[in-house]
């Protein structure tokens, strides 16, 4: 076939073609030319076109119907399908062509955008706290394409970045920083693996869970023995009696139990109870409660129960209201000033909850001289204490424990839940809640509530309360005191061996002198040297018996031991 025969063919109206043994280049009524290719397939004639003339030259045409009849011959593809393959090819390597050329600042734009777009909608403050500080900490790899970040290099950098930075408020590295930048990271590449298909791997791994997590302090919880003094110190501060009783030991004022101060009790009641996180349990409104027999029957439930609406996964989920969660219901109902259950008393709040509880913490913190540790007593830990104890009750089952803290999965989110499903719920998780209520508080063989008075049952009056916790104080102070005492006494008796060692020093010493006096040997400058050695000497000893005098007659006189930085501690 020459060019010239097919040249001729434009213009035609008619269905004149020309051919050779691939190839054929055939007329249209329109006055175009096309290329096609003619061959049996199962005993049948089928014909291929793939272009016209002159778009496609003839040179051209002729490689491609050779590489057609080729793929049909040798793998029995036919043209339609060698070019589908080719075309998923070509978009293969454009897209791998792409996802080379996509940076960590455009994996963030992506990373972001998509956050957005999540049902559960990020804040802007928690989308611009991502940006800024994956642009801080990262900035040396924000124009490095992704599939090149290795993750020595993300390693090395965190190292570095961290003892570059000092935190505001201790002055020290800033390793929270540093995990939290480690972790957004870990997320922008999780989604470019899970999400973008982009890659196979997470660099961001080898930086160690020991480096990315919080310290075990933050994560720490109450023992069985000590929630039950938790739950009998919240009952007596809620108690008429047991405030009055406080109050006349001198170590507690009527400031500590006004009306505000009841209100942050009962909240802080309530974290202990529910494990829910504080903003849950502050912005509980009364129309999401459903306390009497009428309420909740209404609602088809088969018990108290209130409803949380303003969760962390944006998800509705109903709580039961127990034995002892019901005290807190009623003495709130009773003293109802608001739409809130905790209602904020302050002026020009008086539309709103309350806010801070640390100055009410205090006085719990002042109640329980006798915990294994000395942690302050707030949410996170009351959360982590509800949490360990029910992993415990039930068998480590972590499905139960997450069911009941609000540990909802993504995966079944919606922002639209009805009452019908929130009550299913609390009635389904009534059991774990009585079970894990009763042992935390030590209520289980309780007497019968009066609930004219809705005043909390505990096992211990507020009178012995006081009395015994304040004992306990006032023998932990004692304990410290005589082991401070011990230590500086042990102190001295060290410093005297000493004196008594150098002392004997000395006398070596100056017998060595004699002798050598005698021989001849003693110059002017050793004589220099043993009366500085002897001043020396004597001021320790001066000093050992002033110090030892003066701190043996004050702790006599006052039981004050030894004041921290004496000559001892330096």
């Amino acid at each position: 076939m020459r060019e010239t025969e097919v040249k001729k063919l434009l213009g035609r109206k008619d269905r004149k073609q020309v051919s050779d043994n691939n190839l054929v280049a055939r007329g249209n009524t329109d006055g175009t030319v096309s290329w096609c290719m003619v061959f049996y397939s199962k005993g049948v004639l089928k014909r291929y076109t793939f272009g016209s003339y002159p778009e496609l030259p003839l040179d051209e045409a002729q490689e491609r119907a050779i590489t057609y009849r080729r793929k049909w011959k040798e793998e029995g593809l036919l043209p339609k399908e060698y070019e589908e393959l080719r075309a998923e090819e070509l978009e293969q390597k454009r897209k791998q062509t792409e996802t080379e050329a996509i940076t960590l600042r455009d994996l963030l734009d992506k990373y972001e955008m998509s956050r957005r777009s999540f049902s559960r909608g990020d804040s802007e403050r928690t989308l611009k706290d991502l940006r800024n500080t994956v642009l801080s900490m990262w900035e040396p790899f924000l124009d490095t394409p992704i599939k090149k970040i290795t993750s020595n290099e993300l390693l090395e950098h965190f190292h570095l970045w961290t003892s570059q930075r000092v935190s505001k408020q201790t002055g020290k590295p800033a390793k929270a920083q540093a995990r939290k930048g480690a972790r957004y990271l870990k997320a922008m590449f999780n989604y470019a693996i899970n999400f973008l298909d982009i890659l196979d791997r997470n660099p961001v791994k080898k930086i160690t869970a020991r480096e990315t997590t919080r310290s075990n302090d933050s994560v720490y919880f109450l023992r069985t023995e000590e929630t039950h003094s938790l739950y009998n110190v919240l009952c007596i501060v809620s108690d008429r009696v047991g405030q009055q009783e406080l109050i006349k030991s001198g170590k507690f004022k009527e400031e500590d139990f006004t009306e505000e101060r009841q209100i942050q009790y009962d909240a802080i009641t309530l974290y202990l109870l529910t494990g829910l996180r504080q903003h849950e349990v502050l912005d509980m409104h009364w129309k999401d409660v459903y306390l009497d027999k009428k309420e909740y029957e209404a609602e088809g439930a088969k018990g108290a129960f209130f409803q949380i609406t303003t969760s962390k996964q944006k998800k509705p989920f109903g709580v039961p209201i127990t034995r002892e969660m019901r005290f807190v219901f009623e003495r709130r109902k009773k003293n109802k000033r608001n739409d809130f259950v905790f209602p904020s008393l302050k002026k020009g709040f008086e539309h709103t909850h309350i806010g801070d509880d640390r100055t009410s913490l205090k006085v719990i913190n002042k109640l329980m001289p006798n915990l294994m540790k000395a942690p302050k007593i707030g949410n996170k830990v009351l959360r982590h204490t509800f949490a360990t104890a029910g992993y415990g009750l039930f068998s480590n089952d972590t499905r139960i424990v997450d069911q009941i803290t609000g540990h909802i999965s993504r995966a079944f989110n919606t922002n639209v839940a009805t009452i019908k499903y929130v009550h299913t719920q609390a009635d389904q998780h009534r059991e774990y809640f009585e079970r894990l209520n009763a042992e935390l508080c030590n209520t289980e063989d309780s007497e019968a509530v009066n609930w004219d008075n809705v005043s909390l049952p505990y096992s211990m009056d507020a009178k012995q309360w006081v009395e015994y916790n304040l004992d306990v104080a006032l023998l932990e102070e004692a304990k410290e005191r005589l082991e401070a005492n011990k230590n500086n006494s042990d102190k001295l008796t060290k410093a005297k061996e000493k004196q008594l060692k150098e002392e004997q020093e000395l006398v070596e010493y100056l017998q060595q002198v004699v002798s050598e006096r005698q021989d001849g040997l003693y110059d002017d400058d050793q004589e220099v040297h043993l009366s500085k050695k002897k001043k020396q000497l004597k001021r320790k000893a001066d000093k050992l018996r002033l110090l030892q005098a003066k701190d043996f007659e004050s702790y006599i006189e006052t039981g004050e031991p030894l004041a921290h930085g004496s000559v001892f501690d330096r």
